[in-house]
């Protein structure tokens, strides 16, 4: 999947499940991937973000682990995208 499609992606599943605070940017140049970034860095973080009912979000426990998988997975690929944007061809 392209970096965009992966926003798109994983602004999905957070939307899904409720939850309010965080939505990614879309990345269309250097100075919007380093904004995508930015937002990984540090305590209180994207990276800290656990989907699951005890955080008030719209899920089954059941769905817990297999979603906050996918959701690990998206932002690991849009973080490695990210850090590439400058040194891609």
């Amino acid at each position: 999947m392209s970096l965009n499609s992966d926003i798109a992606a994983l602004n999905l599943l957070l939307k899904t499940h409720g939850e309010k605070h965080w939505r990614l940017p879309t990345a269309h140049s250097s100075a919007s991937a380093a904004k995508v970034l930015r937002m990984f860095g540090g305590m209180g973080s994207i990276g800290d973000l656990v989907l699951c009912q005890s955080n008030g979000h719209r899920i089954d426990k059941h769905e817990e682990r297999a979603v906050n998988s996918r959701f690990r997975a998206l932002l690991s690929s849009i973080y490695r995208q990210c850090s590439l944007y400058d040194k891609t061809p």
